[in-house]
C-alpha cells in the first residue's frame, strides 16, 4: 500500500496516509480531493451538530446516549485477525465498530487525505479535528436555537403547537459521550507501542518514539480517559 519504514508506519516520498487508515496515497490524488473531502467533512460534522441539539430535548428518552455509549464500548472489542481465515470476519467487525463510532464516511475512500506528506501519527491524530468541530458547532448553535424558540413560543401556542425545549444539560451529556467514544479511540491508537528490539515506538507510525514530554502527556489524557466513564 505504498508504505515504508519500521512497522511499515511511514508513507513512501512524496505520499500521504490515506483516510482509509491503510494505505498511502500520492500526493497529487490527495491535492485534487482535498478541498471537497474538507468540505463534505466540515458539513457532515456539523449536521451532526445540529442533530445532537434538536435531540437533545427535555431529558430525552436516552437512545442517543444508548447508542453513543455502544460506540464508545465497541472501541474495546474490535480484535485483529489470527489467521487468514479469520480475516474477512475481522474486516467486516471493524467496519461495523468504525460505523458504530459515526467516523467520517469518506474514511471508506482510499484516495482521500488529510493533507500531502502526513504519516500515520499525524493522520490519525487530525481525527480529532472531527469531535473538535461537533463540540464547537453544538455549543455555538445550542444558544440562538434556544433563544429562537423562546421567541417563537406565543406563535407556536396559538396554534396548539407544543414548543420543545433544547436542554443544554441533556445535550451536554450527549456531547461528552460522543467526545469519550472519538477522542479516546484516537488516543489508545497513539499509545501503542512495539518493541523493535532496538526501541519502543508507536505501532501505527514507527518513526515516533514511545517516550518523550509528548507522548507522556498523550499517556496522561489516555489515563484521565480511563477514569471519565
Amino acid at each position: 500500500g505504498n508504505r515504508s519504514g519500521v512497522l511499515c508506519g511511514g508513507c513512501k516520498q512524496n505520499f500521504t496516509h490515506s483516510l482509509n487508515g491503510h494505505s498511502c496515497v500520492s500526493n497529487d490524488d490527495c491535492l485534487r480531493d482535498f478541498g471537497w473531502v474538507w468540505t463534505v467533512t466540515v458539513i457532515g460534522f456539523v449536521l451532526y451538530s445540529i442533530y445532537i441539539v434538536f435531540t437533545s430535548v427535555g431529558k430525552g428518552d436516552g437512545f442517543i446516549s444508548c447508542v453513543l455509549f455502544y460506540g464508545q464500548m465497541s472501541l474495546f472489542a474490535r480484535i485483529p485477525p489470527v489467521s487468514n481465515k479469520q480475516a474477512g470476519n475481522s474486516e467486516a467487525a471493524s467496519w461495523f465498530s468504525k460505523s458504530s463510532q459515526f467516523s467520517s464516511i469518506l474514511s471508506a475512500y482510499q484516495n482521500s487525505c488529510f493533507g500531502p506528506s502526513m504519516g500515520a501519527y499525524e493522520a490519525t491524530a487530525a481525527k480529532l479535528i472531527g469531535p473538535l468541530t461537533v463540540f464547537l458547532s453544538s455549543m455555538l448553535l445550542i444558544f440562538p436555537t434556544k433563544l429562537l424558540l423562546k421567541k417563537l413560543h406565543n406563535f407556536f401556542t396559538k396554534r396548539n403547537i407544543d414548543v420543545p425545549t433544547i436542554s443544554f444539560p441533556t445535550t451536554l451529556m450527549n456531547l461528552l459521550l460522543m467526545l469519550f467514544s472519538s477522542v479516546s479511540s484516537v488516543i489508545f491508537q497513539l499509545i501503542t507501542c512495539q518493541d523493535t528490539g532496538q526501541e519502543k515506538v508507536v505501532f501505527i507510525d514507527g518513526t515516533k518514539s514511545c517516550s518523550g514530554p509528548a507522548y507522556n502527556f498523550v499517556i496522561f489524557v489516555a489515563a484521565m480517559l480511563s477514569l471519565l466513564p
